[in-house]
């Protein structure tokens, strides 16, 4: 005996269910007139509508945009079980709209695979505040997430669990000129496309926040912002394969804009070509960048392009299997009064060096800006001879230098600063010594700082400097 309209009711409770309406699983006839009659009733009589997959994989064929422009839930069974497949819909139009000038408040959306038709957008948000958007599978298609809307008029949603990895031409997730994402989470997405979350100039993103979202495979940017920001925050995001080859995260706000408020933290990069990690194309107002693990020789792990910049980085990790520092893992390509650069680690994998690169005064006497690095390693050295610490010939600057040596045959400790002028260093200025009244333990050689073992045999200088400049 068939199912009837009362016990598809019983099944999906308060929600119309798509079958009542004449709904096709199978696909293999236009399910449009039905999903939209379910809609338009459901919006009239404060339901919802249900589309169920009846525990198999079933396809839903929909030839004519879907519009829903009242506060309904729209819930599939599954998101593997319910796949909604657009035919036709054509250049620039949608496969679904979610829309209302007046706004749409409170509804849940998801457990669905949206496909397109290669040339069509899929998701389509305006006007939509305190909602949640759950489990949703967006693929084949042009643009795969829209948002319009001004900023009181999307507000408040939550998005978990999108996956927009799979044959989207255009933007994973774009906001539209003119459109704001205001007080919105994004968690365990997945972004890809050309690039993967693209705000577009005239946008703006207020209090956001990722968590744990992955960008992977853009042929552009994971992530272009050249609207504007007031509060930015990505926490646990990864990139993985991004195809750019300026930045995975580019800040390039656009007719007069601004980027103020950016937090970036306990993020993976794992570099496709790009030469850093995150780029500021024009001021970037309080940012912090912190804990987080780059690979695969980012040139610079933040790369600034304006002035004025404030913020912090810190806490950085930095792998490279190529190069050494400064030409690979340099955290920042210029100095910025404003910029504390601080604990920093670059490690180059295939000789095992590690440099710790920091900020030795992030708030320097006189407007002198001064961004230090340090460096520790050691080098054996017979008695009394001198062996190269390191070269300071093309650097300028001023270096607090130490050096000890502890040993059966020996144990001493020297400190000094050297400073350099550009092609000739100076010689080195003694500031203490324990070496027993037998000579300095420092020489300037050409360029080069060298050190001097004086009592016992062979032995091991370990050695450490910061550089202020």
């Amino acid at each position: 005996m068939s199912l009837t309209n009362v016990s598809y009711s019983m099944i999906s409770g308060a929600y119309e269910n798509v079958l009542d309406y004449g709904a096709d699983p199978s696909g293999a006839t236009d399910s449009a007139p039905a999903f939209q009659a379910a809609i338009d009733y459901a919006v009239a009589n404060s339901k919802g509508v249900f589309i169920p997959s009846a525990n198999v994989s079933v396809v839903y064929r929909i030839e004519t945009p879907l519009v829903i422009d009242g506060p309904i839930d729209f819930i599939g069974e599954s998101m593997n079980g319910v796949t909604i497949t657009g035919v036709g819909i054509g250049a620039g139009n949608y496969l679904l709209s979610i829309t209302d000038p007046t706004k749409i408040t409170g509804m849940k959306v998801g457990n669905f695979t949206l496909m397109g038709d290669s040339a069509c957008n899929c998701l389509y948000i305006n006007n939509v505040t305190a909602s949640t958007f759950e489990n949703i599978s967006v693929r084949t298609a042009v643009n795969g997430v829209d948002f319009a809307g001004t900023a009181g008029n999307n507000y408040q949603m939550t998005w978990s669990n999108l996956n927009t990895l799979t044959a989207i031409s255009g933007s994973a997730v774009r906001v539209l000129s003119g459109g704001n994402v205001v007080h919105t989470t994004f968690q365990n997405c997945f972004f890809g496309g050309n690039i993967g979350f693209y705000a577009n100039s005239g946008s703006g993103l207020n209090s956001t926040t990722m968590l744990s979202c992955n960008f992977e495979g853009s042929a552009n940017h994971a992530l272009l912002v050249e609207g504007g920001i007031q509060g930015l925050s990505m926490v646990g995001c990864r990139t993985e394969g991004i195809l750019s080859l300026i930045a995975d995260f580019m800040f390039d706000p656009q007719a007069g804009a601004a980027c103020n408020g950016i937090s970036i933290t306990g993020g993976y990069f794992s570099r496709g070509n790009a030469a850093s990690a995150i780029r500021f194309n024009s001021s970037s107002n309080g940012f912090l960048v912190s804990g987080n693990f780059t690979r695969q020789s980012y040139t610079q792990l933040v790369f600034f392009n304006g002035t004025g910049d404030s913020g912090t980085i810190c806490g950085n990790y930095q792998e490279s299997t190529v190069g050494t520092y400064p030409s690979i893992g340099n955290p920042i390509n210029g100095n910025r009064p404003s910029v504390a650069v601080f604990n920093n680690q670059f490690v180059n994998t295939a000789t095992s060096t590690q440099t710790l690169i920091g900020n030795f005064n992030p708030n320097p006497i006189s407007g002198v800006s001064g961004v230090f690095r340090s460096f520790n390693g050691d080098v054996s050295v017979a008695t009394n001879t001198f062996a190269t610490l390191f070269d300071v010939a093309d650097s300028g600057g001023l270096y607090i230098v130490q050096m000890w040596v502890s040993s059966a045959a020996s144990t001493f400790n020297a400190w000094a600063v050297v400073s350099d002028s550009g092609a000739t260093a100076t010689s080195p200025v003694i500031l203490t010594q324990n070496d027993g009244g037998s000579g300095s333990l420092f020489q300037i050689s050409g360029t080069n700082v060298q050190a001097k073992q004086i009592t016992g045999a062979l032995a091991t200088i370990n050695w450490s400097y910061i550089r202020i400049f």
